[in-house]
């Protein structure tokens, strides 16, 4: 399965990878919700969706 995103075709497992590194989840370094909101900014995404639910859904909506 693959899914469009800003980066591209990207393969579903490659982009889910990419939102627990962006999160932080397993003890990286994690960043809070508006961290990551400024994160995706910052990287180019336009139109960051408000934040809704848990992190992980929200910066990688499958």
């Amino acid at each position: 399965m693959t899914t469009q995103s800003p980066l591209g075709v990207l393969d579903a497992n490659t982009l889910q990878e990419m939102a627990r590194v962006i999160c932080g989840d397993d003890h990286l370094y994690y960043r809070k919700r508006y961290e990551i909101a400024q994160f995706l900014e910052r990287a180019g995404w336009q139109q960051v969706p408000e934040y809704d639910g848990y992190r992980m859904d929200w910066t990688w909506p499958a």
